[in-house]
């Protein structure tokens, strides 16, 4: 559909869509189901123009908890890395922000004003190390995203399910419930397997000895994990499931 001839309710169902939760992708083939004919790109132009009028919002909007999510795309024939900061109570797009997620340095020098001037305390994000850097030297608290904890991680733990087999499914299975459920105290459960794990002396390689790393990742950061259950107020998704 040409912009001249696509309503403003239009414009901005599709960007709401995208806000909920849906890829641009998927935002598209499901008006295309309502019988109004939008592309991807179409949809992502309604949520830049979504960004642009809310960017007169931020002078005098205080953000106590912001999500930052990452995503990658072609911009002039060229891949590059954004990331979309959501207002988490409403899920409102604050700012896009051209910056890899994955370059911690980057990342702090992108996002440093747009936190300091939102007064940001809670970032919502997946599970890189780089916002994890970002919040400990900023002194914000954190959340991991749920789904994306859940998705990586639970991954791992299938591939080692095949690996190590029948041996090793009581521990596996020990380490997906600490996950499903984050017990207080899970963290150091967690710590008390990998010291035992620790004594066997894998092979950093090895199926073992990625147990061994996964088990210590997931107890060095279950604070952050868990913060929900401090803050109910704090969301525990950044990302819903139905956007990839």
């Amino acid at each position: 559909m040409d912009r001249r001839h696509q309503s403003q309710r239009t414009a901005a169902l599709s960007a709401l869509l995208w806000a909920l939760g849906l890829s641009t992708r998927a935002t598209a083939s499901l008006l295309a189901g309502l019988e109004v004919a939008l592309s991807a790109m179409t949809v992502w132009r309604d949520v830049l123009l979504l960004l642009r009028e809310v960017k007169g919002l931020l002078a005098a909007r205080r953000v106590p908890c912001l999500g930052l999510d990452g995503l990658w795309a072609r911009l002039k024939g060229k891949g590059r890395g954004l990331v979309v900061a959501v207002e988490m109570e409403e899920g409102l797009p604050l700012a896009l922000l051209q910056v890899d997620e994955r370059d911690a340095e980057a990342l702090m020098r992108a996002l440093l004003p747009l936190l300091r001037r939102l007064g940001v305390e809670v970032l919502v994000t997946d599970d890189l190390g780089s916002y994890r850097l970002l919040a400990r030297k900023l002194g914000l608290r954190q959340q991991v995203c749920t789904f994306h904890l859940l998705r990586w991680a639970g991954r791992e733990l299938r591939r080692l399910e095949r690996e190590l087999g029948e041996e090793w499914a009581p521990l596996l299975a020990q380490v997906g419930g600490l996950l499903r459920d984050r017990p207080p105290g899970g963290g150091m459960r967690l710590f008390g397997l990998w010291q035992g794990l620790t004594r066997l002396r894998p092979e950093p390689h090895s199926p073992l000895g990625r147990l061994k790393a996964l088990v210590l990742r997931l107890s060095e950061n279950w604070q952050s994990y868990c913060l929900h259950h401090h803050d109910p107020q704090v969301p525990t998704t950044l990302v819903p499931p139905s956007r990839p």
